[in-house]
C-alpha cells in the first residue's frame, strides 16, 4: 500500500463517519423493506484508495455502527457485508487506474454483483441463526430493495466519482 496523504486520510474518515450516518437513518418501506444507502461512501473509499483502505473503512464504519447505534449490538458475521462494499470500490479502483475513468457498465455490474454477495451472506446467517421461515420470506424482499437502489448507487457513485474524486486525488 502507498503512503496516504493527510487529505486522503480526512476524506476516508468523512466517509466512514457518512458510512455510519446512512447506517442509522435507513428508511423503511412498510413493516419488512429496508433501504440504506450506506454502501456509496464505501464504494467510495475504495474507488479512492484501493482494496486495502476499502476493507479498514468498511470493519470501521460497521463496527461503530454496531457499538454505538445499532440496537441488535455488534455482529462480526454481518461486518463481510460492509466489507464485499470495500472491496468493490477496489475493484472499481483498479479499473479506473487502467482505464482513466469509471466506466458505467462495469460499475452497473459490480454493484449489481456486490448487491447480492451482501444479500446472499446476510439472508445466509439469518437462515443459520434466525427463523428459517421469515429469512426465506424476506429474501423476496430483499431482492425488490436491490432493484430499488441498484441504479440510485450507481449514478450517484459515478457522479462523485467524475465530479469530486478525479479531481480531488486523481
Amino acid at each position: 500500500m502507498k503512503k496516504m496523504s493527510l487529505k486522503m486520510i480526512a476524506s476516508i474518515s468523512v466517509l466512514v463517519a457518512l458510512t455510519v450516518v446512512l447506517k442509522t437513518l435507513s428508511f423503511m418501506i412498510g413493516d419488512q423493506m429496508r433501504i440504506s444507502f450506506y454502501a456509496i461512501p464505501l464504494l467510495i473509499v475504495g474507488i479512492m484508495g484501493g482494496f486495502v483502505p476499502g476493507i479498514i473503512a468498511s470493519i470501521a464504519a460497521d463496527m461503530i455502527y454496531g457499538f454505538f447505534f445499532n440496537s441488535y449490538g455488534f455482529n462480526p458475521i454481518y461486518t463481510v457485508s460492509a466489507i464485499f462494499w470495500g472491496l468493490a470500490g477496489g475493484l472499481l479502483n483498479q479499473q479506473v487506474k487502467r482505464a482513466g475513468k469509471l466506466s458505467w457498465i462495469l460499475t452497473l455490474i459490480v454493484v449489481l454483483i456486490t448487491s447480492l454477495l451482501e444479500t446472499s451472506n446476510n439472508a445466509i446467517w439469518d437462515f443459520v441463526l434466525y427463523d428459517r421461515g421469515v429469512t426465506m420470506m424476506l429474501l423476496g424482499y430483499k431482492l425488490i430493495v436491490i432493484v430499488i437502489k441498484l441504479p440510485i448507487i450507481v449514478l450517484v457513485t459515478k457522479i462523485i466519482n467524475d465530479r469530486v474524486i478525479r479531481v480531488l486525488f486523481m
